[in-house]
Order: C-alpha cells, then sequence, then structure tokens
C-alpha cells in the first residue's frame, strides 16, 4: 500500500491521517485510535466519485505525481442533451409492452390424512425374547 500523504479525517477533523491506496488502486484512510485523539473510523473508496472526495482530503502529498494522479482523475460531468430543434422530428414512441405470459394454473392442495388410522396389529406379550 502506497501513501500519497495526509489528511483531514472526514469524520472527526483530525488532521495528520495518512491516506493510503489499496490493492485494487483506491485510496482509503484509517483515523488514528480514541487515546490518540482520532476517532478509530475507515473510509474506504469503492470507485472514482468516493476516490476524488478522499483525495480533497488530503493536505499535505507526498509527491507531485501523486497529486496529479488523484486530483485530475476527477468525473467529467455528463453533457447536457441538446434542445431539439424545430426542424428535427421528435423521437418515435416507446415500444407498446408485451403482453404478460399466463399465469400457471394453481396447483391441488394436497391430500388429508384419514381421519382415523388404521388399527395396529395386537402386540404379543414377551416381545421377541422369552423366558422360560
Amino acid at each position: 500500500m502506497t501513501t500519497i500523504g495526509t489528511g483531514r479525517c472526514p469524520i472527526c477533523g483530525l488532521d495528520g491521517v495518512p491516506i493510503k491506496v489499496s490493492k485494487k488502486n483506491h485510496l482509503y484512510l484509517v483515523c488514528l485510535p480514541a487515546a490518540d485523539g482520532g476517532c478509530d473510523s475507515q473510509a474506504f473508496a469503492r470507485g472514482p466519485h468516493s476516490d476524488q472526495r478522499l483525495a480533497e482530503c488530503v493536505t499535505k502529498w507526498s509527491g507531485k505525481e501523486a497529486k496529479q494522479q488523484w486530483l485530475n482523475n476527477a468525473p467529467q460531468p455528463e453533457p447536457e442533451p441538446d434542445d431539439l430543434t424545430e426542424d428535427e422530428p421528435p423521437p418515435p414512441p416507446p415500444p407498446a409492452p408485451r403482453p404478460r405470459a399466463r399465469a400457471a394454473p394453481p396447483r391441488p392442495a394436497p391430500k388429508k390424512p384419514a381421519a382415523k388410522p388404521a388399527p395396529q396389529p395386537a402386540k404379543k406379550k414377551g416381545g421377541w425374547l422369552k423366558w422360560e
């Protein structure tokens, strides 16, 4: 893990927290323990937008290359669509929804057991071991 610099914790505001790069090339920080004045929180970026937000927390960069790499990778806003001019025809309407498939017929109810169970044959006294 490479440290790109130190910065401010987004939870407690403590300055001097190391901000590092994970194995998956995203930024993360682990704030200092409460005994050292921190809040013990952890912040992990999972995409370019959260990488940008954590890079904005850096107050002291380890080098110019790291600063350029992480601050220039800001997500670009999507261009707004141009308004249609009068010369262009309106877009075609969306296709009609397809009819749904018919549901399967309901299953028959399971058979109920007989009201009274069949009588068991009478047991012989003594069982299989006979004493004489």
